[in-house]
Order: C-alpha cells, then structure tokens, then sequence
C-alpha cells in the first residue's frame, strides 16, 4: 500500500485520512459506495515573459485555475492512479512507446532532460522541422466516450465495473467550490 498513499495535510471540506482509511480505500465495494466532495477551486497568478511581435519579451500575467480534491477523494484517486499508471506502462511496454510518450509519468527525469535530448537530436539530424503547440484547454474538452472507452480498453474490460466507474464519473462530472466565494 505505501506505494501509492501519501498523506495530505491542506485544508478542505474534510480532515486529513491517514493508512487505515487507505486500506479501506483498497476495497473496490468501498469505493464503488464512495460519495466524491466538490473539489476545492483558487486562481494562481503567474508572471509569464511572452515574445511579442516587435521582437521584445514582456511580462504579462496569466491566471490560471487550481483545483484539488479532499482528503477522502484524493487518497482513492491516488490508489488509482498508481493502478493506471501500472497499466499504461505495461501498454507503452507492449507497443514500444516508452521513448515516446512524455507527460504525467515518473521517469525520474525533468522537462530540461526531454529538451536536452530533443536539442542534440536536431543538432545531430540537421536540418529538421520542429512544430510546437500549447493547447488551450485540452483536458477541459476530452471525448468522454472516447476515454471512457480507451479506459475499457485499458483495463482488458467491456464495460467499467463499479468502482472504476465512480471514480470516472468523479473525474468527468465534477464539482467545484471556488475558495474565495467560500
């Protein structure tokens, strides 16, 4: 179990959980019957330098939404997490994709490494084409169906049992509370 829990201590709707309800959390008829709390939602303000079309770099400021689930919801989005992180590595495995695909796994490497490589492969590979998007609200407008699907697929299953299926209503029809109306 102490793979994937890690307590948390921020404030939210609830208390902090501690191993116990971790191993209650391990129980899919637990999770199944698991009522998910509105995530908690606060605007980080950045500075970003942007490259404007005078060829000068200006600061500007970018808002950005912050969202995080209680302490109950994230101990059980953590667990499965660490199953579907499980999963898709032994799926990049299958399909030869462990150089590819980049984002939101533990490689033990940063984004400096990743742009260390691509760097000497252009400069070894000259001359390349290097396209680069930034899309804007690209989670906010995911195929449900289609990623529900793809987590079937995933997972070796026709239709998502119980738990998991609570534990994807919870990611795709969320709410949210915003912190500083509360």
């Amino acid at each position: 179990m102490t793979d994937w829990f890690k307590p948390r201590y921020y404030r939210h709707l609830d208390h902090p959980v501690g191993p116990g309800f971790a191993r209650k959390a391990e129980r899919s008829a637990f999770v199944a019957a698991h009522d998910f709390l509105p995530l908690l939602k606060r605007m980080k303000r950045e500075r970003r330098y942007k490259l404007h079309s005078d060829g000068k770099r200006r600061s500007e400021w970018k808002d950005r939404p912050i969202m995080y689930a209680s302490h109950r919801d994230a101990c059980v989005l953590s667990l499965y997490s660490a199953m579907l992180a499980r999963r898709l590595e032994a799926h990049y495995a299958d399909q030869d994709l462990g150089d590819c695909a980049l984002a939101y796994r533990k490689t033990g490497l940063g984004n400096y490494d990743f742009a260390a490589e691509a760097f000497a492969y252009v400069k070894a590979n000259a001359p390349v084409t290097i396209l680069a998007f930034d899309v804007t609200g690209f989670f906010d407008n995911l195929d449900h169906k289609l990623l529900k699907r793809r987590l079937c697929r995933l997972l070796g299953v026709a239709k998502l049992s119980d738990d998991w299926h609570r534990v994807f209503r919870a990611m795709t029809r969320y709410s949210c509370i915003d912190l500083d109306g509360l």
